[in-house]
């Protein structure tokens, strides 16, 4: 059984990704004609997701109040470097038919998970930084995302990702993130030296 990195801070920069993208089927969140969106959480997440999601939610609850709201929204997208896009933030929030507590950021997460790949969803975080979508990225650009934007790496858990999936960086220093989702997945490790 493979020994996995301390993987926190990519799980929470990948859930505000996945978070942030919203849905992909018709009709948000709460599903056809406003219908509060529901979700056996036990049944789509192990105890483990669930305490993941929980610093995910309390990443994005900016105020502390127990709901993530606009302004919550707002102060992320600022705390991660990239301005608040109005309409984006106001598209979001409005996923949800009710406010977002934690129970519905779930049944969120639950809904969207039931029907997609994740491991192409953790590519899409990637994806967000290469635009020309060649597969991988330089090594010190994700280096600056980890280490430097919202829940920080310390530099021992950069040394020791790296340590876990060195596999996925080339002799030119190239992050190929497709190998690296795999890996996260349980997938074949795979050579990306040519």
């Amino acid at each position: 059984m493979r020994v996995f990195v301390h993987l926190t801070c990519l799980t929470q920069h990948l859930t505000l990704f996945i978070f942030l993208q919203g849905r992909k089927k018709k009709g948000g969140a709460g599903g056809e004609g406003g219908k509060r969106a529901t979700t056996n959480v036990g049944a789509v997440f192990e105890s483990s997701q669930v305490q993941e999601f929980k610093e995910a939610f309390l990443l994005l609850d900016q105020n502390r109040d127990g709901f993530i709201d606009k302004e919550d929204m707002k102060d992320t997208f600022a705390s991660l470097g990239k301005p608040p896009d109005e309409e984006k933030v106001n598209k979001m929030v409005g996923e949800a038919s009710e406010p977002i507590s934690f129970t519905v950021f779930l049944a969120l997460f639950g809904s969207k998970m039931s029907g997609s790949d994740p491991e192409s969803a953790l590519q899409g975080a990637f994806k967000q930084f290469d635009p020309r979508n060649k597969g991988f990225l330089p090594k010190a650009l994700v280096k600056e995302v980890f280490c430097e934007k919202g829940d920080k790496f310390k530099e021992e858990e950069w040394t020791q990702l790296l340590a876990g999936a060195g596999h996925v960086v080339d002799k030119k220093g190239r992050f190929h993130y497709p190998a690296f989702c795999r890996f996260l997945k349980g997938g074949e490790e795979e050579d990306v030296d040519e």
